[in-house]
Order: C-alpha cells, then sequence, then structure tokens
C-alpha cells in the first residue's frame, strides 16, 4: 500500500451522563460525542504479507507480538511523545491476529490533540491505525474486515474508539461503544487547552465518591429524558423549526456532563475557565470527557473567533476549532 496520510479527529462530549459503578469496574454511559476538525495526523507506510509458519518456527496461527516467538514489525513514532504500551501498537496486534496476516512498516503520529484532556486523543490514533492496518491487508489480497468486524476490534482497544470509526455525531450508550448517528450542522467552538493532565480512571474514582446512591432505574429515567431533550433538537433542526445559528444557544439548555464536579474538585481552576468561556459569549461552557479540555460553543464562526483572541488576550491558551457539520446521505460536502 502506498504511503498515506491519515487524519485522527479529536471529539467532545456535549452530553454526558454516568450511571452507578457496575460489578464488572465499568459505568454505563449517556454521550452526544462529537467529532472536531482539531486532528492528530499518522503518517502510515504499511506492506502485509501472509502469515507464514516459517516466520516463527510454528505451525500454528501467528504468536502475538511481545509474547514468546512474536516479533513486532510495525514501528510506531510520535515525535516528543514517550509512547511505551499505546493504543496504535494495540490496533496492528488486532488486526493481525485477526486476519493471520503480517503487517510490517511505520506508524509516526503527529500529536495536534492534547493528551490526557478528555479530547480522545489515543483512542482517535487507534481508530485510524486499526483502518489503515486493515486496507493494508486488504489491498495486499487479505481478508477484508467489514465494518462491524472492525467495530468489535476498536470496542476491545477502548469505550471510545467505535466512535472514530464513522464520520459525524454520535449518540453514544452502554460503555460508549453502542451508537447512533446524531445529526448537527456545522458548530463552532474554543478549546481552552489544559495546563495540567487529568487521569480518567482517577475521575471517575472521584466521580463516584461524590455520585451520591443513584440507582441503575434512575439513571435509567434520567437518560431517557435528556435522550428525548436531544432528539427532540436533532427533530426540529432537521424539520427547519430550529435555524443553524440558534443550534448552540438550544443545546446550551441541555448540555450537561456528569464528571465536572469530580474535575472540578481534583483541578479548581477549570471553574474559572468556564466562567472566561461564558463571559467571552459561549452558549455552551463546559468540560469535555473526563477533562481538563474545557470549550465554548458560538453561534458563528465570528464570534468564535473573535472569543478565542479575546481568552487568549488574557492569558489562556486557545484553538479554534469546528464540530463537523453531518452531511445527508448522497450530498457531496464540496458541491
Amino acid at each position: 500500500m502506498k504511503p498515506q496520510l491519515v487524519r485522527a479527529p479529536a471529539k467532545v462530549n456535549l452530553l454526558l451522563l454516568v450511571g452507578p459503578l457496575q460489578p464488572d469496574g465499568y459505568h454505563p454511559l449517556l454521550s452526544v460525542m462529537a467529532p472536531l476538525t482539531l486532528a492528530d495526523e499518522l503518517e502510515v507506510d504499511l506492506t502485509a504479507e501472509p502469515h507464514s509458519p516459517a516466520d516463527d518456527g510454528s505451525c500454528g496461527p501467528r504468536p502475538s507480538p511481545g509474547v514468546a516467538g512474536g516479533a513486532r514489525r510495525v514501528v510506531v513514532t510520535c515525535p516528543g511523545v514517550a509512547l511505551g504500551a499505546n493504543l496504535v501498537d494495540r490496533a496492528v496486534d488486532l488486526v493481525e491476529s485477526e486476519t493471520g496476516w503480517i503487517l510490517s512498516g511505520s506508524i509516526a503520529i503527529r500529536k495536534r490533540i492534547p493528551m490526557a484532556a478528555g479530547m480522545g486523543g489515543g483512542s482517535s490514533d487507534a481508530a485510524a491505525a486499526l483502518i489503515a492496518a486493515a486496507e493494508a491487508v486488504r489491498v495486499a489480497g487479505g481478508p477484508p474486515l467489514a465494518r462491524g468486524g472492525l467495530a468489535q476490534l476498536a470496542a476491545r482497544l477502548g469505550a471510545d474508539v467505535p466512535f472514530f470509526l464513522t464520520p459525524g455525531c454520535s449518540l453514544a450508550r452502554g460503555r460508549g461503544e453502542v451508537l447512533e448517528p446524531f445529526r448537527l450542522p456545522r458548530q463552532y467552538m474554543v478549546l481552552v487547552l489544559p495546563e495540567e493532565q487529568l487521569s480518567t480512571r482517577a475521575v471517575y474514582a472521584a466521580y463516584d465518591t461524590v455520585a451520591g446512591n443513584e440507582t441503575a432505574a434512575e439513571f435509567h429515567h434520567r437518560c431517557e429524558g435528556f435522550e428525548l431533550a436531544w432528539r427532540g433538537l436533532e427533530t426540529r433542526w432537521l424539520q427547519g423549526e430550529v435555524a443553524d445559528q440558534d443550534v448552540a444557544a438550544k443545546v446550551g439548555e441541555i448540555a450537561h456532563n456528569d464528571l465536572e464536579s469530580a474535575a472540578y474538585c481534583m483541578v479548581p481552576d477549570l471553574t474559572a475557565r468556564q466562567k472566561a468561556l461564558k463571559a467571552s459569549g459561549a452558549h455552551v461552557a463546559m468540560m469535555s470527557g473526563s477533562g481538563p479540555t474545557m470549550f465554548g460553543l458560538y453561534p458563528s464562526e465570528q464570534a468564535a473567533v473573535r472569543a478565542a483572541v479575546q481568552l487568549e488576550k488574557v492569558g489562556y491558551q486557545v484553538v479554534y476549532a469546528e464540530v463537523e457539520e453531518w452531511q445527508a446521505a448522497g450530498v457531496d460536502p464540496s458541491a
């Protein structure tokens, strides 16, 4: 396969409801996830060939890299970042194990998305690598992986990873891997980048101590109310009852992140960042995911750009970004 440059977008959560901790250690979620124009880039140069027993001296299936007999042939690099064990390596391993083919070459990650910031950078990189590795196998004549097969592999990498396999916003439930399309027009955003990192595990642990004793039934009822509100907004926009420029204000009425209370205790300055976003004219000013990235949603590109300049002047590190626009089937956005 020819070398290619693959885009791996960031995401924000316009809604994030977190249910009570389950015996398996996970929390049920309801989330509206939105992909951004801010993205990492992966320089992918991969080749693939069928596994041969001579490669490892065995007659069985290819051994996994990192165990006796296995050998990693794809070099993953990220300038300026000590990768260690990472999801991109695991994505390549899963494609090799699933197809029985061996991948060789390199994946170089150009980071644009802040790490440990609640924007899904690692998950997005993994999804991009998963797609690229599967395509390298297919181009070389190996077995194609259907979208459903890729989604299953993505779910094994992490709850956020399946979201990045498809374009556009999604309503996510379960652990985050059960996805339904959610349609919104293009939205304009300012990201206030964090000075610190927050561990997702630590934020969820802190949330468990402040969340109270919500039952599964109560969480389900709460989700029903929020989903009804979000689907109602989607329907009114699609029917032309809500103009594109008014969607941000409507989102502001129903946006919510359960993890904010825990993260604000861990990083008290997040409250000041939220107030600064509101003062700059944001209809939505909230934290993405487990934080600590904060974002504001504005009615227009001009309003968002003005806000970015204003926030930068008072010392915040900001990035202008857009929520990628939903396109109806058959619509060419470049037309």
